[in-house]
């Protein structure tokens, strides 16, 4: 499905801070998601502003800013945010602090480095939680939107992701339903073995397919 395939209702984006891990980042295609999905809504809102700590991406990728950690687990993500992780890549920019950014929208996807080192894959689901409510501590008046993580072409991994992703809408819905903007996006579902690079990274394609899942998300009027 193109981006322009359908009218969307789109609000105000504001900022928006894609956050997670190697994915978000864009391992083996620069810039991952990102590219297509920003040209996307910069299109139709002026006033999209990606933000992170982070930067980079292709030359047609005019806001590089993101949060996308390479390698990271959930915890080391929550830990990252909260101040209290030293990240090993002495090169790497230290996180300034939650405070520093005001997102309106939060792209969350993460996980697969859970999965993919069998790491506490039993509580992951409140791990994962923990870590919203760092976000939602900070930012309560965002609009999160939480995805699934995609396959892997090593199926016993993707059976470790379908379990974990299988909890995901019950993470989302009990944020929801204390009043916060907490969104569930199918990644898992619009993602074949096709789509993929190697084990667990996306493809050209299949970027552009997790974008065009992200900006259906945003759509106001779902």
């Amino acid at each position: 499905m193109h981006l322009q395939a359908k009218a969307i209702t789109m609000g105000v984006v504001g900022n928006l801070m894609p956050l997670g891990d190697s994915i978000t980042d864009g391992y083996n295609v620069s810039g991952g998601y990102r590219t297509r999905l920003y040209n996307a809504l910069i299109s139709r809102d002026s006033s999209t502003n990606f933000v992170g700590s982070l930067r980079n991406g292709p030359t047609n990728l005019s806001d590089k800013d993101h949060e996308g950690n390479v390698g990271y687990t959930i915890d080391q993500l929550r830990s990252r945010l909260e101040q209290t992780y030293q990240d090993p890549d002495w090169a790497k920019p230290s996180f300034p602090g939650l405070t520093a950014y005001a997102p309106k929208n939060i792209l969350l996807m993460i996980g697969t480095n859970d999965c993919a080192q069998n790491l506490d894959l039993a509580n992951a689901p409140q791990r994962l939680s923990a870590l919203i409510d760092v976000l939602l501590t900070h930012y309560p008046n965002t609009t999160l939107h939480v995805a699934s993580i995609p396959p892997s072409k090593w199926a016993p991994l993707t059976e470790k992701i379908k379990t974990y992703n299988s909890a995901l809408p019950g993470v989302v819905s009990s944020w929801a339903s204390r009043g916060y903007k907490v969104k569930f996006v199918d990644v898992f579902s619009v993602l074949s073995i096709s789509d993929l690079a190697d084990d667990v990274h996306p493809n050209k394609r299949g970027y552009d397919k997790i974008s065009d899942a992200w900006y259906r998300s945003l759509d106001t009027s779902r």
